[in-house]
């Protein structure tokens, strides 16, 4: 789709109104949160992990979960309830770190209180009820519900290169739309042919999808990238709708100013701009390498299908490794194992939903725990930044997406022969 200058002063107007807007809300609720300390809140716990200092003390860092954001706080000694009335001191909370969300905060006292009803919790403890093993029920836990995961399985999802697949996103979206969708035409198709065939049965169910995404979306507690990955969905449902191209990077830069100008705590959330990056590179590759001819060819497809996941692999490399520098050969696996994971993704569900959803666990455990950090890769500020920059360039040139793919693989290969 190609925008005239008329649309686009539009649309820039829209979004800065938007965005400006939300900013002083936020602004406002910060500057009630800060003018009263100490303030208390009622939490739930998610992360309860110990660190040791530099003087070599034992603490516990905590990572709780109020009405309104998460932060983290300490404690010298454990805290093992899921609930914990704090009474906390907001006065060094910056409105940058209010508005992202999610930031540290000093407590001056951490009450255990009696466990509340909390649906997403219920939620989670229905699929932990699955598994006998722990790691196992967080990662079920964290695929299904977005909940935060542990450091050991945090670091055995990093070894096989797998974050991206756990974490919730446009991935999981567009399984669960396939998986719905193979479910209700069959149920809905002959009630249409009978009580409303002047309605388009792919568009109504579709519509009933998108709203059960919403509310999905909602129990997820707005996770960024399936934020992301939802509304580029429904702003490409519309396009379909009205005949328009979908698969274009200035489709996702719509969605990405629509994004930050709801929620403007995406502008510092990694998750998002992962998310975003990883659709930037799908559409990049469809740009230059796409022909609907292929379409028309299994072994294309196929190969496409096999060119893309190599592509978009290598040029994540830089950014990942930029923020985490565990490397491992077995990361490479992860082309393989995202087509793994379309038959996995709706079994599990499948097998969860009717109490078998342990018949894999220790299969998982297994796979989980076999593969191992053989090094780690750096990545300079510097070339961060340059990598940003060139994203740009590739939009107009191919071959600076190449490069940046190529670039991408070398810095992989290298850590392990210079290693």
């Amino acid at each position: 789709m190609r925008f005239d200058a008329r649309f686009l002063i539009k649309f820039s107007l829209f979004c800065i109104i938007i965005f400006g807007l939300n900013l002083a809300y936020e602004y406002k609720n910060f500057k009630d949160f800060s003018k009263n300390s100490p303030i208390v809140l009622d939490a739930i716990v998610l992360q309860n992990y110990q660190k040791i200092g530099k003087n070599g003390n034992k603490y516990f860092v905590l990572k709780l979960k109020s009405d309104e954001f998460s932060f983290y706080t300490t404690s010298k000694f454990k805290i093992n309830s899921k609930f914990i009335k704090a009474t906390l001191n907001p006065t060094k909370v910056s409105f940058k770190d209010y508005l992202s969300k999610t930031f540290y905060m000093p407590n001056l006292s951490l009450k255990p209180i009696q466990n509340k009803s909390n649906w997403r919790l219920n939620l989670s403890q229905k699929i932990t009820q699955n598994h006998q093993n722990p790691k196992i029920a967080e990662l079920y836990s964290a695929l299904y519900l977005a909940t935060p995961i542990s450091k050991e399985l945090r670091q055995n999802v990093t070894n096989w290169g797998i974050a991206h697949i756990i974490a919730i996103s446009g991935f999981h979206l567009s399984l669960l739309f396939a998986m719905l969708f193979f479910v209700f035409k069959p149920i809905y198709k002959p009630l249409q042919k009978k009580f409303f065939p002047y309605r388009d049965l792919n568009f109504d169910i579709s519509l009933f999808i998108f709203s059960g995404a919403i509310f999905y979306l909602w129990i997820l507690d707005f996770t960024p990238s399936f934020f992301r990955s939802l509304i580029m969905g429904i702003v490409g449902f519309i396009f379909i709708c009205r005949g328009i191209k979908i698969f274009a990077i200035e489709n996702l830069f719509i969605c990405i100013a629509l994004a930050v100008s709801f929620c403007p705590n995406l502008i510092f959330s990694l998750g998002f701009y992962f998310s975003c990056l990883g659709v930037f590179f799908i559409f990049l590759y469809i740009k230059y390498f796409g022909d609907t001819n292929d379409l028309k060819n299994p072994l294309k497809i196929f190969l496409h299908s096999l060119g893309l996941s190599i592509f978009v692999y290598f040029c994540m490399n830089v950014p990942v490794y930029y923020f985490f520098h565990s490397a491992s050969l077995f990361q490479l696996s992860v082309i393989v194992l995202g087509y793994v994971f379309v038959v996995f993704y709706p079994i599990s569900i499948i097998a969860h939903l009717f109490g078998f959803g342990d018949f894999l666990d220790i299969y998982l455990l297994n796979f989980l725990e076999f593969a191992n950090e053989q090094t780690q890769i750096y990545i300079s500020s510097w070339l961060f930044i340059l990598f940003n920059l060139s994203l740009f360039l590739a939009i107009k040139f191919r071959l600076v997406g190449l490069i940046i793919a190529l670039f991408g693989g070398i810095v992989y290969f290298f850590a392990f022969l210079s290693g």
